[in-house]
């Protein structure tokens, strides 16, 4: 029936609200998704056909190294970039957003 309103079950959103229990190994995780998928792209879905190859695991060797080299950028280099950034731009704010841009009011901060 048209003309029969439409209820939206929105709960799964509840999550974004809640301020508690939320941590560092969620955003870890997310990296790892993340990077597991652009580097799944790359393999199956790019041009490099050595990296294919290596990933089919034609040789043994070969494929110690692409697992070896999946694992590093997987789980250290992108969350090390992260962090990296992350860094780099609390030190630059901490010296310079209250001086340039704006200043501190109850922990929030207000541009002018």
């Amino acid at each position: 029936m048209p003309n029969q309103p439409m209820n939206i079950n929105l709960t799964f959103l509840e999550i974004l609200l809640v301020q508690k229990g939320r941590g560092l190994d969620e955003a870890y995780k997310g990296f790892i998704m993340l990077t597991c998928a652009l580097l799944y792209s790359a393999v199956l879905l790019g041009p490099w056909g050595w990296i294919k190859q290596w990933a089919n695991m034609g040789t043994l060797g070969h494929w110690i190294l692409y697992a070896a080299g999946f694992i590093a950028i997987n789980l250290a280099l992108v969350p090390g970039l992260f962090w990296l950034a992350a860094f780099a731009i609390e030190r630059f704010f901490e010296a310079s957003f209250e001086t340039i841009i704006g200043k501190q009011l109850e922990g929030n901060f207000v541009l002018r």
